[in-house]
């Protein structure tokens, strides 16, 4: 993999690849897989951090993007929508009485035999049915909602059991996300169209917990005025460092509905 093609990310919470067939004067369209797995990440193991704790993330948002300068672009109808699966289901119960009729035989036992059999007819004819309609659903670890963006297509990734997302949202060997047509007109060139995937939140979606300070003296301090605030704080600022240095993100932090890119890479050709 190619400089170009480094993941940068939020180190142990998001693992993210993508790759595609190598363009070429053959093949002018191909898929594009993208295989990204969500995590409970341990941040704050270097010897300069001063705080630790456990990030994951409430909703993300996977974004495949095409920079105006690339020459290609998506074909639409190869989009994967992810449509929920919903299927509805017909059901009938039958159910007769044996009580009715055993208790209309005991009451024509003296009729001719011929009314007693109309009678027997006329009881054993009497079933209750009850039709009922009920509507299952394929459910999933996560839920997935496409949505066309300023700069590309997205999927929106939600837990549907759980409070975080963890693993993966679909497998990305058998599902690509859609197709890139390759729009050069040498397609002998090396250089071949880049596709760009980000993993996206906002920052009401980290889910921090367990927030340790390295420094017991300070920590106690806090846990004794129940400084919460002062603890997320703490978090949040090493978070910001991470995503610096890793140029994905220069904003506030603080802000609840600040847009974080936690990921980041170039797709490869293989």
């Amino acid at each position: 993999m190619t400089n170009q093609n480094r993941l940068r990310s939020l180190p142990g919470v998001i693992s993210l690849e993508a790759w595609h067939k190598s363009f070429s004067p053959k093949l002018g369209r191909t898929d594009l897989h993208v295989d990204v797995a969500f995590m409970t990440g341990r941040l704050g193991g270097e010897p300069d951090d001063d705080v630790r704790f456990q990030l994951s993330l409430k909703q993300a948002q996977v974004v495949v993007i095409i920079p105006a300068a690339e020459p290609a672009r998506f074909d639409t109808a190869s989009v994967s929508r992810d449509t929920p699966n919903q299927t509805v289901k017909i059901t009938e119960t039958r159910q007769s009485s044996g009580r009715a009729k055993a208790g209309a035989r005991l009451g024509l036992s003296t009729v001719p035999q011929a009314l007693q059999m109309k009678a027997d007819l006329g009881v054993e004819g009497s079933i209750s049915r009850d039709q009922v309609t009920a509507i299952t659903q394929q459910l999933h670890a996560m839920s997935l909602v496409h949505s066309k963006v300023d700069d590309g297509h997205a999927w929106t990734v939600t837990p549907t059991g759980s409070e975080t997302l963890f693993g993966r949202p679909w497998n990305a060997g058998k599902e690509p996300r859609l197709k890139v047509i390759d729009q050069r007109n040498d397609r002998s060139s090396p250089i071949a169209p880049a596709i760009h995937v980000e993993v996206r939140c906002l920052r009401q979606d980290l889910h921090i917990t367990d927030i340790r300070l390295k420094d017991e003296a300070a920590w106690s301090v806090l846990m004794a005025g129940a400084q919460q605030r002062n603890r997320i704080a703490a978090a949040e600022a090493l978070i910001r460092t991470k995503l610096f240095e890793e140029g994905l993100f220069k904003g506030n932090v603080s802000d609840h509905y600040a847009q974080m890119t936690l990921a980041a890479i170039v797709a490869e050709a293989v």
